[in-house]
């Protein structure tokens, strides 16, 4: 991993992908909504797209919310991807 000023590791790293719950802690100091495509049937349930950026990670991460129809909830994903 390459050496920061920071012991906090990137989330942006090319060669592996994280994803884990999203924590209502989080507090992300910038987000960009992402288009999604709303004709790609992978896509229906998808709630919201946000690029996110952190005050102590390098790189950017991704916010994603989707619907759980089943139990009329919704659910958060953070992932470098």
């Amino acid at each position: 991993m390459p050496s920061s000023t920071s012991n906090t590791p990137a989330i942006s790293s090319k060669s592996s992908y994280l994803i884990t719950r999203w924590q209502d802690t989080l507090a992300p100091v910038a987000t960009r909504a992402r288009p999604i495509a709303r004709t790609n049937p992978a896509n229906e349930l998808i709630i919201s797209d946000e690029t996110v950026t952190f005050k102590d990670t390098r790189g950017t991460g991704r916010k994603l919310t989707a619907h759980a129809p089943d139990r009329d909830e919704s659910h958060s994903l953070l992932t470098n991807e």
